[in-house]
C-alpha cells in the first residue's frame, strides 16, 4: 500500500488467537477499503494475523514486541507505526460492524473541529447469560453512573473522558503530534490521555453510530477482576490527570465505607439502615426493569447481588490504588498489563 490510508486501526493483542481472528474478520468485512490494520504484540497474534492476511492483504501490518512491554507502551508503538491521519484503537475481542469505518470517516469529515471520537461498546447478542447480565449492569445508570455511555447508546454530544473508552476510540494524529501519549500505566491510560488532551484544548465527541460489540467476561471471577481493575485505573487516572475527577467516582467509595461502618452505626438505632434500604430498593427496581425489558425473569435473583459486588469491588480497587499506587500488583495477575508470550490475558478493560 503506497498511499496513506484514511484510517489506521490499532489492535493490541496478547495470546488471544480466537478473539483476534474474529476481530480481524470483522475488519475484513468493512464497507470501505481505505484503511490499514496495525496489530501489535506477540507471536500468537502474529500467527493469527498471518491467517487473516489473505483477506486483509497488504492492509494488515504487524508490530512484534519483546517481553515486558505494557499495553500502553504497545499502543504507543502502534501509534508510531500507523500512517493515517485518524488512528482508531480497538481491543482484540471487539467485533466491528461493517459500516463502522465508513461512519468514522463521515464523522471526522462532518466534525473537523473534533479531535477524539468514540461510541459505546455493546454486549454481543450471542454472549452467554452471565455476560449478558454484566453487560446490562455496565450499561445501567445504577451500575456505572456517569460512565454508562461507554456501554449504552445515547444521543450524540460533546464528550469528556468519562464518555469514551479505549476499546472503541478514534484519535486524530494531531493529538499525538502535540506530544500526548498513552502513559505507562496499567489501566486508566485512555482517561489520562483524554484528560491531557482536553486540558490542551482538543475536542472530544460521543457518537452513538460509532458502536462496536465487545465480548464480556463469562465467569464471576473474571468479572470481579475486571471491575477491580476499573477502580485501579480510575485511581491512576485521578493521580496522573486530576482534571478527570468527577464527584460520582466517590459514590461507591462512600457507600462501601458506610457498609463497613454499619455494625458500629447500628448502635445509633434502626434509622442508620435507611440508606441500605434505599439502595436495596433502587437496585431491585433497576433489576426488575432489566429483567422485564430483556424478558429474562431468571436473571432477577442474580442482578441485585451483582450490582452490589460491582460497586464494592470498584471502590476497593480505587481506594487501594489511590492510597498505595506502588501496590499495583494487586491490580495485575491476569497478564493484561503485559504484552508478552508468558502472560495470557483473558480480556482488556472494557
Amino acid at each position: 500500500m503506497s498511499a496513506e490510508p484514511a484510517t489506521s486501526v490499532v489492535v493490541v493483542s496478547c495470546r488471544r488467537a480466537g478473539a483476534l481472528a474474529e476481530c480481524l474478520d470483522s475488519l475484513a468485512a468493512q464497507t470501505v477499503a481505505d484503511f490499514e490494520v496495525v496489530v501489535v504484540c506477540n507471536d500468537a497474534s502474529a500467527e493469527v494475523a498471518n491467517l487473516v492476511a489473505s483477506r486483509l492483504g497488504e492492509r494488515l501490518r504487524r508490530v512484534e514486541l519483546g517481553p515486558g512491554v505494557t499495553v500502553s507502551q504497545a499502543r504507543n508503538h502502534g501509534v508510531a507505526a500507523a500512517r493515517a491521519e485518524v488512528l482508531y484503537f480497538i481491543d482484540d475481542d471487539v467485533i466491528v460492524p461493517p459500516d463502522t469505518l465508513a461512519e468514522l470517516e463521515r464523522a471526522f469529515a462532518a466534525h473537523r473541529d473534533v479531535d477524539i471520537m468514540g461510541g459505546p461498546n455493546l454486549t454481543p447478542p450471542d454472549d452467554p447469560d452471565f455476560a449478558q447480565l454484566t453487560g446490562e449492569i455496565l450499561a445501567s445508570p445504577w451500575g456505572t453512573g456517569v460512565t454508562r455511555l461507554r456501554y449504552a447508546k445515547a444521543p450524540a454530544q460533546q464528550a469528556t473522558e468519562r464518555h469514551l473508552i479505549l476499546c472503541n476510540l478514534a484519535v486524530r494524529r494531531s493529538v499525538f503530534e502535540a506530544g500526548i501519549r498513552f502513559p505507562v500505566l496499567f489501566g486508566g491510560e485512555e482517561n489520562v490521555l483524554m484528560g491531557h488532551a482536553d486540558r490542551r484544548g482538543f475536542k472530544l465527541h460521543y457518537l452513538p453510530e460509532l458502536w462496536v460489540y465487545h465480548r464480556r467476561r463469562t465467569t464471576f471471577r473474571d468479572y470481579v477482576s475486571q471491575v477491580y481493575r476499573y477502580g485501579c485505573g480510575r485511581a491512576l487516572a485521578l493521580r496522573s490527570a486530576p482534571r478527570t475527577f468527577h464527584p460520582a467516582y466517590l459514590v461507591p467509595v462512600g457507600f462501601t465505607g458506610y457498609l463497613l461502618a454499619l455494625p458500629v452505626l447500628a448502635m445509633a438505632g434502626p434509622v442508620v439502615a435507611l440508606p441500605l434500604a434505599a439502595y436495596g430498593a433502587a437496585v431491585s427496581l433497576e433489576s426488575l426493569r432489566i429483567a422485564v425489558r430483556r424478558r429474562a425473569a431468571r436473571w432477577l435473583p442474580a442482578l441485585p447481588p451483582l450490582f452490589l459486588v460491582t460497586h464494592v469491588t470498584y471502590a476497593a480497587g480505587l481506594v487501594v490504588t489511590f492510597i498505595h499506587p506502588t501496590a499495583l500488583g494487586s491490580c495485575e495477575g491476569t497478564g493484561e498489563d503485559r504484552c508478552q508470550p508468558e502472560a495470557a490475558a483473558p480480556g482488556s478493560s472494557g
